[in-house]
């Protein structure tokens, strides 16, 4: 058999689901299913960012994403689309499969740091098969993971507090207090009102409402955003925040989002400011100034 007959049978064994999970193999797929329309945009930038082979979804919401390799994957391979999978935040289980084995991780565990090396420690793998048991347990998974049995019997895999979500707002309680604390500290009230206008402008970056270029694949219009203020100097940086993308969404958006006096903020921000808020964009943590890769 070869290689490529070898993988389609595996697409093909994840495709017989029990009642309240459907198998997409395909993107056109998942978009012809009215049931998805509300996670059709996640499923499609999953799709394109990890270029799957399927998405396992229970009562229409994504548990299980699925990426085949026509030979065996990398160490490094392995940890940045778990990596990427982790960021996304939506589905629990990646499913990466190559010739030889077929590789489990978590998304409810944080991924290694900057060091990628084979003596990493893989926190988010749950387990490793060989390819013919993992076709021999897939509907006994599927019942397992509709169960909720399969996160109960791997509950240190399986960690909320790991999630992306805590992750994030742990870094932006980080991002706060750099913010209030230290002998250029701001006001709480100006630190929240920042925070409050870049996290908006996060949001409109990530979705395409507004651009400030091209992310390269998997990366997002935050993390692009942060590579170009960390190319700047403090005044270009704070011209390009305040005199080009504030002042654009002001004139653009209603609300009282950037309704307050600009100028007189904008000269309250220094240059540890911008540092933390560099840190925070680009997924590095906050609180100890360490960078990570992927995110």
């Amino acid at each position: 058999m070869t290689i490529g007959a070898e993988m389609t049978g595996l697409v093909r064994a994840h495709t017989s689901t029990p009642a309240g999970m459907v198998f997409y193999d395909s993107l056109e797929s998942a978009r012809r299913d009215a049931d998805m329309l509300g996670y059709v945009s996640v499923i499609e930038r999953a799709w394109r960012e990890m270029s799957l082979d399927g998405v396992l979804c229970l009562d229409s919401r994504p548990v299980l994403y699925l990426k085949e390799h026509g030979r065996p994957f990398s160490f490094r391979e392995r940890i940045l689309l778990q990596r990427l999978f982790w960021n996304q935040g939506v589905a629990n289980v990646l499913v990466l499969a190559d010739p030889t084995s077929v590789y489990i991780y978590s998304g409810l565990a944080k991924p290694p740091g900057d060091h990628l090396d084979e003596e990493a420690e893989e926190n988010a793998l749950v387990e490793k098969l060989v390819q013919a048991d993992y076709v021999q347990r897939i509907q006994s998974l599927y019942h397992d993971l509709a169960t909720g049995h399969y996160y109960e019997v791997n509950r240190k895999r399986f960690d909320p507090d790991q999630s992306v979500d805590s992750w994030l707002l742990d870094n932006l309680r980080a991002l706060r207090n750099a913010l209030i604390e230290g002998d250029e500290k701001l006001l709480t009230k100006d630190a929240h009102a920042f925070i409050g206008r870049v996290l908006f402008l996060c949001y409109l970056l990530d979705r395409g409402i507004v651009s400030v270029g091209k992310p390269d694949r998997g990366r997002t219009g935050t993390m692009l955003l942060a590579e170009q203020l960390e190319r700047c100097s403090h005044g270009s940086r704070i011209k390009f925040l305040y005199d080009e993308l504030f002042d654009d969404l002001k004139d653009r958006f209603n609300g009282n989002m950037f309704d307050q006096d600009l100028d007189v903020e904008r000269d309250f921000i220094r240059p540890p400011h911008l540092d933390n808020l560099i840190l925070f964009l680009g997924g590095h943590n906050v609180e100890s100034g360490q960078r990570s890769l992927g995110f």
